[in-house]
């Protein structure tokens, strides 16, 4: 129960801060609270099961926990505002615990289906609504919102086509319909914010996508 708790907080953080404060409007310290909710159930399921929390840390994390430690002590020698120092590190410390909630998650699941399956759902909402709603950045090139850069926006897209390609199982005739009629939406949305490395990124993609079907 406790997992599926944290990954409804989870959906809602991530459709919060990628989607619904650029349409919308932002509410105060609404992402530290859905964040917090995510890493409180997973402590309380780790409790319940008895898990040793630290066991989810990888080396990967480990090493960017040290980045961050360092760059706090080299910073405390050279930074002119302390504030911003905090405030910068304070940002990356919880994405860094974001990260081991991801990594728990996906270690009780025994794959990462989930995370893939969320973003995709949520690159496919920003695409349908940059569509249908979508403002003129400048240029001939729109967006989701003033706040939301179309180059962004264009890795958006690049990201969901990745988890859509990797969720595809072309044995499924309807799902393998819906997915590349989601592909080419993806690759629409990327043209219109004219982001020209992220059009690049989906040309190789799909070639190299192509290139490994063929091969099998």
């Amino acid at each position: 129960m406790w997992i599926k708790l944290s990954k409804l907080f989870y959906i809602l953080l991530v459709l919060y801060y990628g989607w619904f404060q650029i349409i919308f409007f932002q509410f105060p310290n609404m992402l530290l609270f859905l964040g917090a909710g995510m890493i409180g159930f997973i402590l309380l399921d780790s409790l319940q099961k008895r898990k040793n929390i630290f066991r989810y840390i990888t080396r990967e994390l480990l090493l960017w926990f040290v980045f961050g430690v360092t760059s706090f002590i080299f910073g405390l020698m050279i930074a002119v505002d302390y504030t911003n120092l905090i405030n910068a590190l304070s940002t990356f410390f919880q994405f860094l615990i974001l990260i081991w909630g991801i990594v728990y998650i996906a270690n009780q699941d025994g794959n990462i289906n989930f995370f893939v399956d969320v973003f995709t759902g949520y690159s496919i909402i920003s695409a349908l609504t940059t569509l249908f709603w979508g403002i003129d950045y400048g240029q001939g090139r729109i967006s989701m919102g003033l706040s939301n850069n179309p180059n962004t926006l264009g890795i958006t897209m690049v990201i969901g086509i990745i988890c859509i390609l990797y969720r595809l199982n072309l044995k499924k005739t309807g799902y393998s319909i819906l997915a590349f009629l989601s592909i080419m939406l993806l690759i629409y949305v990327s043209l219109l914010t004219g982001s020209r490395k992220s059009v690049l990124s989906i040309v190789l993609l799909l070639i190299y996508w192509g290139h490994d079907l063929k091969c099998l």
